[in-house]
């Protein structure tokens, strides 16, 4: 270390021990005289947006009404992009609860954000959505205009779909060859297929019966 590095951090030092212990223990306040519930509380915002770190890149910023948290992204009259990508906010609405992810398409460093898509919602009632706002129950994946439905759940060799392809149809599948799908084993239940004039089909995917079996 240069001499005058070491003289400079020596000086800072002694100008630390200084200083009245009372002084370094107070509150620090940012647009406000008595800051009370925080070691740093801030007040004031830029359009929403009430701190930015790592504003020189891709970085985060701290946004107010809505209590917001944005990845690469700010606002102020509008939502925009901290630095060139992508980029994505996530926020609470405090008039019913909703915790909110929004995810942006890519973009330029103080454009307007473009392509919004929810991703997921979370309800005060721990309820959650996927691309949609949740419903009454627990879990709604809304299918949008992906091929493969809303909802997979992949095996070692095939995968269940609900809602798959333009037809939007439903395959529940066994994970491998061999596996098998079990369906209600539980003793004294019943399983019930369709009500009113639906039709069953085995081996056939367009029954003209109400229980049409046909021998492969």
């Amino acid at each position: 270390m240069k001499k005058t590095g070491l003289f400079s951090y020596f000086i800072f030092i002694i100008s630390l021990l200084g200083l009245p212990k009372d002084l370094l223990s107070q509150n620090v306040g940012v647009g406000i005289t008595n800051p009370t519930r925080a070691k740093l509380e801030q007040h004031g915002a830029v359009g929403a947006t009430s701190a930015i770190f790592g504003g020189e890149s891709t970085g985060i910023s701290l946004q107010t009404n809505w209590p917001a948290l944005g990845f690469n992204q700010y606002s102020n009259n509008g939502a925009k992009y901290i630095g060139n990508g992508y980029a994505a906010v996530q926020y609470l609405n405090p008039g019913n609860g909703f915790m909110v992810l929004d995810m942006f398409g890519s973009g330029n460093a103080n454009s307007s954000v473009t392509s919004l898509q929810n991703a997921f919602t979370v309800a005060g009632n721990g309820n959650i959505g996927i691309k949609a706002a949740p419903f009454t129950s627990t879990l709604l994946a809304l299918k949008g205009s992906n091929f493969e439905g809303s909802a997979v759940f992949g095996g070692t060799t095939y995968n269940s779909h609900f809602n798959y392809g333009a037809d939007e149809h439903t395959y529940i599948r066994a994970g491998k060859t061999l596996s098998n799908v079990f369906l209600n084993d539980i003793p004294s239940s019943s399983i019930v297929f369709g009500a009113g004039n639906s039709m069953v089909g085995i081996n056939t995917g367009n029954p003209t019966y109400t229980l049409e079996i046909v021998q492969t």
